[in-house]
C-alpha cells in the first residue's frame, strides 16, 4: 500500500470522526463541524504521511495509535464543546460521544497491557510448535571436506574486497552477506556509493544505486575475488525510496525483515535480491495452537525474491518451492534468534512451558556464538545453523542444537548427551592454546575464527565422531592453518594444529589435522602410537589421482598390526601424498629413489598403507 493513500484514508476517518464528535456535542451541522473536520483531515494526513515514511510501522500499530488517538481525541473535542462532563446527563447524543471515546482508548489500551505480559510467552508456544524434534543427535552425516571448510570470515572478506578496489576508490561496500555466484557459496558484497547525495559520482555512475558485485570464495583467500557489474536498483544499503524496508513496506506492512537478505546468482547467471521475511499476526485466535492471542506474533513467513530492477519476481510461502540459489537463509536472522532466545527461556519440557521461573530446561545462544550458514555435503542443502547452552550456567557445555533450512526448523536435543560437547568459546580457547604451543611462543599473529563441531570420522555413526575444527587465520589476511579440538574434553588436552605452510591446500591441510586428531584420540593399545615404521624402497612410481599426484613406494616394510605387540616385517606398498604430508615432507617424497630406507608414521585407510609423517630418510 502506498504512503500517500494509506494517509488519506487515515485522514477522512480522522475527518469524519472529529466533526462526528463536535456534531454530537453540540447538535448542530454548522461552521464548527466542518472546521474541525477539515482540519482534523489536514493534520493526520501530513502527520501520518511522515511518520509512515520514516517509522514504516506494521498495520497493528497504525491501529493501535490511530484509535488512541480518535479516543483522546474525541474527549477532548467532547469536552471543548459539549461543556463539562456532569453536565452530559440526558444527553444522549454526548454519551454516545464518551462511550465510543472510552471504547477506542480501552481496546487498545488492553491489547498493549497484553503485549507487554504475553507477547514472549506466546511466541515460545508458537515457536515450539514449528520446531521439528529430531529423534538423531547428529545434526549433520556428512564428513567435513576442505571444499565446505569456510576459512574466510566477514572481515577477512571486506579487507580483500577493498584492496581489491574493483570498481575504483570512490565505491563502497553497501551489504556482505552469503550468496551464490557460479553455483558456488561465496562472500557476496553489493558495491555502491554515497546514498545520501543524488546525481552521479566521479565515474558518472548514478548515486543511490548498486554498481555491481563481488564474490570472494568462503573456502580460499587466495582466490580471485568474482567481478559481476550488473547494476542493482534497491537494497538495504540504499536510501529514500529504493531502500529495501521500503520496498517490502509497500507489499505488506505487516512482513518483517531481517538484516539478512542477500543477492544470490541464479542458473542463468543474473543476480537476484532474496529476502528471508517473518509475519506479524495479531488480535487472532489461533485455535490449532491452543493459544488465546491478542498480542503481537511473529510467525513464519517466507523469502520475497527481486530482479535488479527492484521487481518483485515471486513471493515464496512455500519454501520447497525455493530454487537451490535463493535457499541460502530461509528465515530473517534475528527472527531466529529472538525465537529461540524466548522459547528457550520459558521452556521446561515436553512442549510445556514456565512463565515466571527458571528451569534447567532453559537454553539459549552463548553471547560468542551466533547463527552460522553451513553447507551439508550429505544433503546437498544450506542451512542455518547454531548451537545452544543453558543460560546462567557455569558448565561451558552445549544441550543441543537449532538448524533450519528450506525442509523446516529442526531441534536436536542433546540433554541426555554423556558427556556432552564443549561450547564454541571453549573449543576457541583450547585451539589458541595448542597454537602457542606448536609455534613456542604467545606472540605471533595466528588465532582461530568460526569453530564448527562436523563429523571428522563416521566410526561410531553418533555424536563422538564430532570435533570441533576450527580454520586458523594469520595476520588477518591469508589462511593460517586448521585446529582440532576433542569437543568431550572439557580441559582440552586433546587438540592438535596444523600450520599452513606455503602451497597447502585447505583439503591437504585439514586431511592432515584429522589424521593426526584421529592418531591423538585413538585407543594407545599396547603403546603403538610411538612406534616409527621402517619401508626399505625397492620400487618407486607415481601416477595421478583426482588432479593429484600419489607416489608409491614398494619394499620391505616394517610395523605393528592391530592387536599385535610385536613388529612383522612384509613387503608392501606405501602410498605418499599430500593429503597427509606437508610441503616439506612432499619435497622429499619427490626425490625418494630405490635404496632409500624411510622411517616414517602411518595410517591405515581402506587397506591402504599411507605415510602420515615423515621422520628421517638414509
Amino acid at each position: 500500500m502506498h504512503y500517500a493513500l494509506l494517509s488519506l484514508i487515515l485522514g477522512l476517518i480522522f475527518g469524519v470522526l472529529g466533526g462526528l464528535f463536535v456534531f454530537l456535542s453540540t447538535k448542530e451541522f454548522r461552521g464548527p463541524v466542518l472546521i474541525v473536520s477539515g482540519g482534523a483531515f489536514l493534520a493526520v494526513f501530513l502527520v501520518s504521511l511522515l511518520m509512515l515514511w520514516t517509522a514504516l510501522p506494521l498495520f497493528i500499530t497504525i491501529i493501535v495509535v490511530a484509535m488512541l488517538g480518535a479516543g483522546i481525541g474525541g474527549f477532548f473535542l467532547t469536552r471543548f464543546f459539549g461543556g463539562e462532563f456532569r453536565y452530559l446527563r440526558g444527553s444522549t447524543e454526548k454519551l454516545i460521544a464518551l462511550v465510543i471515546c472510552t471504547i477506542f482508548i480501552l481496546a487498545p489500551t488492553i491489547f498493549i497491557i497484553d503485549t507487554a505480559f504475553m507477547r514472549k510467552f506466546d511466541q515460545a508456544k508458537y515457536f515450539d510448535e514449528q520446531l521439528i524434534f529430531s529423534d538423531e543427535a547428529q545434526p549433520f552425516q556428512g564428513l567435513i571436506t576442505g571444499d565446505h571448510l569456510r576459512v574466510v570470515d566477514k572481515d577477512l572478506a571486506r579487507e580483500l574486497i577493498q584492496k581489491s578496489s574493483p570498481f575504483g576508490s570512490n565505491s563502497m561496500i553497501l551489504e556482505l552477506h552469503i550468496g551464490r555466484v557460479n553455483n558456488q557459496l561465496m562472500w557476496v558484497a553489493s558495491i555502491g556509493t554515497d546514498s545520501i547525495q543524488v546525481g552521479t559520482d566521479n565515474a558518472g555512475r548514478k548515486r543511490n544505486t548498486v554498481f555491481g558485485f563481488v564474490g570472494v570464495d568462503l573456502t580460499d583467500p587466495s582466490e580471485e575475488p568474482i567481478v559481476i557489474e550488473q547494476t542493482f536498483t534497491i537494497g538495504s544499503g540504499l536510501a529514500r525510496s529504493k531502500k529495501l524496508e521500503r520496498v517490502i513496506w509497500k507489499i505488506n506492512p505487516n512482513y518483517l525483515l531481517g538484516d539478512n537478505d542477500y543477492y544470490s546468482m541464479n542458473e542463468e547467471g543474473e543476480m537476484r535480491l532474496l529476502v528471508p521475511y517473518a509475519i506479524s499476526q495479531s488480535l487472532k485466535f489461533e485455535s490449532e495452537f491452543d493459544i488465546g492471542m491478542s498480542s503481537y506474533l511473529q510467525k513464519v513467513g517466507g523469502v520475497l525474491e527481486f530482479n535488479s530492477d527492484g521487481n518483485l519476481i515471486k513471493d515464496y510461502r512455500d519454501l520447497s518451492e525455493l530454487p537451490s540459489y535463493a535457499r541460502i537463509q530461509c528465515y530473517p536472522e534475528y527472527w531466529l534468534e529472538y525465537n529461540i532466545a524466548v522459547w528457550g527461556r520459558h521452556r521446561k519440557g515436553n512442549h510445556e512451558f514456565a512463565y515466571f521461573f527458571r528451569t534447567s530446561e532453559q537454553l539459549g545462544i552463548d553471547e560468542y556464538d551466533d547463527i552460522r550458514v553451513v553447507y551439508d555435503a550429505n544433503t546437498d542443502e544450506t542451512s542455518q545453523y547454531v548451537m545452544l547452552t543453558q543460560p546462567d550456567s557455569e558448565s561451558n557445555l552445549l544441550r543441543g542444537a537449532i538448524k533450519a533450512n528450506a525442509s523446516g526448523i529442526y531441534f536436536f536435543d542433546w540433554s541426555n548427551l554423556e558427556p556432552k560437547p564443549i561450547d564454541t568459546y571453549s573449543a576457541l580457547l583450547h585451539s589458541q592454546t595448542a597454537i602457542d604451543q606448536e609455534i613456542g611462543t604467545t606472540t605471533h599473529n595466528y588465532y582461530g575464527i568460526l569453530p564448527l563441531l562436523f563429523p571428522v570420522r563416521n566410526t561410531f555413526n553418533n555424536i563422538t565422531d564430532f570435533a570441533y575444527v576450527v580454520p586458523l587465520q594469520f595476520e588477518e589476511i591469508r589462511f593460517g592453518g586448521i585446529a582440532i579440538t576433542n569437543p568431550f574434553k572439557p580441559s582440552g588436552e586433546e587438540t592438535v594444529v596444523e600450520i599452513a605452510e606455503t602451497g597447502d591446500t585447505v583439503e591437504s591441510v585439514l586431511q592432515r589435522a584429522i589424521n593426526a586428531y584421529l592418531i591423538m584420540i585413538s585407543d594407545p593399545g599396547s603403546g603403538t602410537e610411538d612406534y616409527v615404521e621402517t619401508l626399505v624402497i625397492d620400487e618407486i612410481t607415481s601416477f595421478e589421482k583426482d588432479g593429484n599426484t600419489i607416489y608409491v613406494g614398494n619394499g620391505n616394510f616394517t610395523y605393528i598390526p592391530p592387536e599385535e605387540d610385536d613388529p612383522v616385517l612384509i613387503e608392501s606398498n606405501i602410498w605418499f601424498t599430500q593429503n597427509y604430508l606437508n610441503m616439506t615432507q612432499w619435497q622429499q617424497v619427490i626425490f625418494l629413489k630405490p635404496g632409500d630406507t624411510v622411517e616414517f608414521q602411518m595410517i591405515e585407510v581402506d587397506g591402504i598403507f599411507y605415510c602420515q609423517k615423515i621422520i628421517g630418510i638414509t
